[in-house]
C-alpha cells in the first residue's frame, strides 16, 4: 500500500500501487458513508475534500484508478449534486467509466474513474451476486505482466551419466614423449568427444531477470531449503513438514528483512556526504524510481495545454474567492468616516 491519500473526513480511501514495466500504476478504493445530522458529513463538505483529494491525486503523472461508492446518482442529469460532481471530474481531465444502474434501486452510485483518453479501464459489466443492495462493477484493466528476458542457455545433463562407462572408455595413459602441455590438451579432448556422446549439450531458452541487490548467498540458500521443504509437505501432507515448512518461511522472510536493511543502511552511510546519490537511495526505497506513463496528456493537443492549464487556476482562485467570507468592511473608507 502507498501511503500517499491523506485523511478525510467525508470520505475513506486507500491506494495501492503498481510497478510494472518501468510504469507505476496506482488502484485507489474510495467510500463515502452516507451523510447525516449524526456524523455532520454534509454535501459541501464532500464536495470541497473531494477537490482537494482529486489535486492530490492528479499532482503525479502516473495513471490510476478511482473507484467505489459515492452515493450520488450520477445518471440523473437534472441531480445538482451529481452534476457538480461530474464537473470537477472534468476540470481534472478525468472521465467516468460505468453507465447504468449499479444499486439494488437504481441510479448509478458505484463509479470507476480514469484520466480522460486513458484506456486502462476496458469492457466494464456490472453482476450481481444477490449478497448486498450493490452490483459488482467488473472490468478489465489493461495492465499486463512484462515479457521476462530470455536467453539461450547450454547445459549438459548429469542425471543418468554412465560413470563405468565414462572410466572405461577415457584413454588411461598418455604419450610418454609427449610434453605436459601436449598431455594435457589431449586429455581435454578425450573428455569431450566421450561428454558429447556420453552427456550431450542441450540448448535451452531460460528467463532471467536481474538479482535484488540486497540478496545474499545465506538468503538464496535458505529459499532453496524452504521450497524443498514446501514441495516435500505438498507431496506428503504430514503435519511434521509442513511445521518444518512454516518455520523456514519465517526463517527466510527474517533473514531477506534484515539482509535489505543491512544493504540500505550502509549505502546511505556511503553517501552521507553525496547529496545526489543520497536521494537516489531515497528515491528507491519509496518506489519512485520507475519513469513516468507520460509527460503530457495524450488526448489534448499541445496548442490547447495552455489554455487548460491557465483555466484550471482561474477556476482555482474562483473557487477560492468564493469559498472566503466576507467581513463587512466597506470597499472605500471616505475621510469622514475616519473622524
Amino acid at each position: 500500500m502507498s501511503p500517499i491519500i491523506p485523511n478525510f473526513r467525508s470520505f475513506e480511501a486507500i491506494c495501492v500501487r503498481f510497478d510494472r514495466a518501468g510504469c507505476c500504476f496506482r488502484l485507489i478504493s474510495l467510500y463515502r458513508p452516507p451523510p447525516s445530522r449524526t456524523n455532520e458529513l454534509t454535501l459541501t463538505l464532500f464536495q470541497d475534500e473531494f477537490y482537494n483529494f482529486l489535486h492530490h491525486v492528479c499532482a503525479k503523472r502516473d495513471k490510476f484508478i478511482i473507484c467505489g461508492d459515492f452515493k450520488l446518482h450520477v445518471d440523473n442529469a437534472l441531480d445538482n449534486a451529481a452534476s457538480a460532481f461530474l464537473q470537477t471530474l472534468g476540470t481534472f481531465s478525468l472521465q467516468q467509466h460505468v453507465s447504468g444502474s449499479t444499486h439494488a434501486h437504481g441510479h448509478t452510485l458505484d463509479l470507476l474513474i480514469t484520466r480522460e483518453g486513458d484506456d486502462t479501464v476496458r469492457n466494464f459489466t456490472t453482476h450481481d451476486h444477490h449478497i448486498s443492495d450493490h452490483l459488482a462493477v467488473l472490468a478489465t484493466l489493461d495492465f499486463r505482466k512484462p515479457k521476462p528476458v530470455v536467453e539461450a542457455v547450454t547445459s549438459r545433463s548429469y542425471r543418468n551419466f554412465p560413470l563405468e562407462t565414462f572410466q572405461t572408455d577415457i584413454s588411461p595413459s598418455p604419450d610418454q614423449d609427449a610434453n605436459v602441455d601436449s598431455c594435457v590438451a589431449a586429455y581435454n579432448n578425450s573428455v569431450k568427444e566421450l561428454l558429447d556422446i556420453l552427456a550431450p549439450q542441450r540448448s535451452r531458452k531460460k528467463g532471467t531477470r536481474p538479482p535484488a541487490p540486497w540478496l545474499s548467498d545465506e538468503v538464496v540458500n535458505e529459499r532453496k531449503k524452504r521450497r524443498q521443504l514446501e514441495r516435500r509437505y505438498r507431496t506428503t501432507k504430514l503435519t511434521v513438514f509442513r511445521d518444518a515448512y512454516q518455520l523456514q518461511c519465517k526463517k527466510v522472510s527474517s533473514l531477506i528483512h534484515h539482509s535489505r536493511k543491512t544493504y540500505y543502511r550502509n549505502k546511505i552511510e556511503e553517501n552521507a556526504k553525496n547529496p545526489r546519490s543520497l536521494f537516489a537511495v531515497v528515491k528507491e526505497l519509496t518506489g519512485d524510481t520507475a519513469p513516468t506513463c507520460g509527460t503530457y496528456p495524450d488526448n489534448i493537443p499541445v496548442t490547447q495545454l495552455p489554455d487548460k492549464f491557465a483555466n484550471y487556476f482561474v477556476g482555482k482562485v474562483d473557487k477560492i474567492r468564493a469559498s472566503i467570507q466576507t467581513t463587512g468592511i466597506p470597499s472605500t473608507v471616505t475621510s469622514e468616516q475616519v473622524q
